[in-house]
């Protein structure tokens, strides 16, 4: 076995690219001296597998049709410090992008993974609630049993990564990842693990391969039961109260931010939540290297107090900033060195900070330095609050930091350096701030800190606010600033008098983990030899396996942070569809969280629904609730921001699927079946056609009452709407049932589909 080589080098070459397969032969003679590091240069020296043995070992492993081209190789390692050659090869065929990438490791000649993507319009994607996992699950066994046939009986599939996977939105249900680890003595060990994502056209698109050959397992004897694990998980675990906040919650579904209380399970003198394993024999807690927590040199703190009790309230502008203000604002806070020279100074009218507001961004060279050194400042155009400082220094040293590299300052400097900042940069908010464990910031794998990193934590009532804080790093090297980051929200904090008791909080938390027996790989660091010795662990999982799920302090009640709703995992039947003509679409929607169940259970599939309803079902679906675009665009006279369905009226109108020709769109009337027809039919790409006189008729005897006769002819035809009779009915309100079935039968046939483009 080699010693991995150093992964903080440059440890990527392109070794050919976008050439053609004459050229791509020349580049096969590319000398390693004209490489970029010496590092990389004797890492692909010491490979033993060539360049020219993994180009054959990936062809012949995708078959590679003739048309692909433009063959590119690189060398580089991946996340495990694994030597990889990665090959590709794309084609250009009706004007859309095909890509094919296999990765061969470089020691064994193994393949590890292979993915196919298609950008443009996707021939092979195509949606079907019929495709079912367990199918995916079979084409992908038979897939190992034919790539990877001394793994099938070592492996066990990982249901909880399905789970995760398949929380997505109904547009990108094109595909299954099946999911498959190692099993040793019966015990699961994830860290050598097979994915496999099979489409719904029952083709295999790629996979990932991670095995590692050299580990041993320990025997499983005098391990812990389940039962006495999980006695010493309950033993040892409390709950924290906290404030949770998501900033965008607003832009993805409409709600007002606000905070919210959460518990979430600590263990005392730990850092937060729960540590990673608890050894199978000893009961001890473990970190992801193996060791014990007990013995960290320092654990997290956060102090007991504020930075300060009293402090000097900041005068608020009463108007935005010019820049010379903004620009005092940066000389009264941070001492700027004179060889810096402002370079560059912009005015942004939007900022992903919490506030949104305008801000100053500032720029600062040092012309001096053959490679000019850069500062970067970000100011809150309305507060004046100093959002963001950066100094590029550290990461100027290249590959490695230099051997004569000196740490000349203490943690305690650190620390009191990262005080001063704080004083200057915030002097309204000190008495919220709560100083953390200096952490050691290093360079590349260096034993060395390249620097002291201070968090100053926000409490609210006592209670730590997730997500606000102010972030220091002072260089080792010379005491001076070399990051300041502050996160804040301008909120009322609901007090935490009607919460549960932390018993009851923890009783309820503690129904919802489990101990599971696993194997566990200590994880090392660029330094250290590879550990090959698996380990025994328990390890507390969770039954709720999306992660940004957590429980509200005073319902009890699991809170999906995406949604500010109750979480609910998919899978619950509505009450009230049970024999419905329209069942399966119905469940299809409430499974991917496109409708949501009342409080009693109910889908309610014979409600109508309003037009802007509508356009949200339809969003949702298509996994466009999740992005937010700051586009400034003209909107609907009657549809306000305060209008609970805007973002998704907005969104649907900056990717072309809602027509902007009226001034009103009237969101809360009930949606009509024409409507329906014209907005499936835009967003098919088919607006324009479905418009030309006398291309589309629908043949209805009521067409004459029908604003858009071709959209609904070509609606009718596709199948994304019917009709019982000889009329279309344009004017009839759409019940919930209704649109599920024409909106499945839409992503059925939206990805078979060529668009036409005018």
């Amino acid at each position: 076995m080699k010693k991995k080589w150093m992964s903080g080098v440059l440890c990527t070459a392109l070794l050919a690219g976008s050439v053609t397969p004459t050229l791509a032969e020349t580049s096969s003679n590319v000398k390693v001296e004209n490489m970029k590091t010496a590092a990389l240069q004797q890492a692909i020296k010491d490979a033993d597998v060539s360049r020219e043995e993994a180009i054959e070992k990936a062809k012949s492993f995708v078959d590679l049709s003739e048309d692909y081209q433009n063959e590119n190789v690189r060398f580089d390692n991946n996340m495990n410090g694994v030597t990889v050659w990665s090959v590709s090869w794309s084609k250009q065929e009706d004007g859309n992008h095909h890509h094919i990438d296999v990765r061969v490791d470089a020691e064994t000649g193994d393949v590890i993974s292979m993915n196919k993507h298609f950008h443009g319009e996707q021939p092979n994607r195509a949606f079907s609630p019929d495709f079912e996992y367990e199918k995916a699950v079979s084409i992908a066994k038979n897939y190992i049993v034919d790539e990877f046939p001394d793994k099938m009986g070592k492996l066990s599939l990982d249901e909880q990564a399905n789970e995760r996977y398949q929380e997505r939105p109904l547009r990108q249900q094109d595909a299954y990842r099946v999911h498959f680890n190692q099993k040793v003595n019966d015990i699961q060990f994830d860290q050598n693990n097979i994915q496999i994502e099979v489409g719904a056209d029952g083709e295999v698109r790629g996979f990932h391969y991670s095995w590692r050959s050299d580990v041993s397992f320990e025997e499983p004897e005098n391990v812990l039961s389940n039962e006495k694990a999980f006695d010493l998980l309950e033993e040892q675990m409390n709950v924290e109260l906290r404030y949770h906040i998501d900033p965008y919650l607003e832009k993805r579904t409409g709600e007002k931010v606000e905070p919210s209380l959460k518990y979430t399970p600590v263990l005392n003198d730990y850092e937060h939540d729960l540590p990673a394993y608890m050894d199978a024999q000893s009961g001890d807690w473990l970190n992801y290297e193996g060791k014990l927590l007990s013995e960290v040199e320092e654990p997290y703190e956060v102090a007991e107090e504020p930075i300060a009790k009293e402090t000097a309230s900041k005068e608020v502008p009463g108007e935005e900033l010019t820049q010379k203000e903004a620009i005092q604002v940066v000389e009264d806070t941070f001492d700027i060195p004179d060889k810096y020279t402002l370079e560059d100074a912009r005015y942004e009218d939007y900022s992903p900070m919490p506030s949104e507001n305008p801000t100053w961004r500032f720029h600062y060279r040092d012309q001096e330095q053959a490679a000019p050194m850069s500062l970067s400042i970000q100011v809150d155009a309305k507060t004046g609050q100093v959002l963001r400082f950066q100094d590029d220094m550290m990461y100027r040293y290249g590959e490695v930091l230099p051997k004569d590299f000196e740490v000349n300052t203490t943690k305690d400097e650190a620390k009191e350096k990262a005080l001063e900042v704080v004083k200057k940069a915030a002097p309204s908010k000190l008495d919220h701030l709560y100083a953390t464990t200096v952490q050691e910031s290093t360079y590349n794998g260096s034993d060395k800190p390249i620097a002291y990193d201070v968090t100053f934590v926000r409490k609210e009532n006592g209670i730590l606010v997730e997500g606000n804080e102010a972030r220091v790093s002072i260089s080792t090297k010379n005491g001076e600033l070399l990051r300041y980051n502050m996160r804040w929200n301008d909120l009322e904090f609901p007090s935490e008098d009607d919460v549960l008791s932390k018993d009851k909080a923890k009783e309820d938390i503690l129904s919802h983990y489990s101990m599971d027996l696993s194997y566990h790989l200590p994880r090392t660091r660029e330094d250290e030899e590879r550990v090959t010795d698996a380990m025994l662990v328990y390890q507390p999982t969770r039954d709720i396996s999306q992660y940004n799920v957590f429980y509200d302090a005073k319902t009890g009640k699991w809170i999906n942070a995406e949604t500010g709703k109750e979480y609910t995992n998919g899978r619950q039947k509505p009450k009230d569809i049970d024999d419905h003509k329209a069942e399966e679409a119905l469940f299809t929607m409430v499974e991917y969280g496109v409708f949501k169940l009342d409080d009693e259970g109910n889908v309610n599939p014979d409600q109508t629904v309003s037009r802007g309803e509508l356009v949200k079902y339809m969003m949702v679906a298509l996994g466009y609730d999740r992005y937010y675009s700051s586009q400034d665009i003209d909107m609907f006279d009657d549809v306000s921001k305060e209008n609970e369905n805007y973002r998704y009226i907005l969104t649907a109108i900056q990717r072309n699927m809602l027509d902007h020709d009226a001034d009103n769109f009237n969101p809360d009337e009930d949606a009509e079946r024409e409507f329906v027809a014209k907005l499936l039919v835009t967003a098919l790409g088919y607006d324009k056609l479905a418009s030309m006189d006398g291309v589309f008729q629908s043949g209805f005897n009521d067409s004459g009452d029908m604003e858009f006769e071709g959209h609904v002819a070509l609606a009718t035809k596709l199948g994304i709407l019917n009709s019982e009779d000889s009329s279309f009915n344009p004017n009839e309100d759409v019940t919930k049932a209704q649109f599920a079935q024409s909106l499945l039968a839409f992503l059925e046939v939206e990805t078979k589909l060529d668009k036409l483009h005018y």
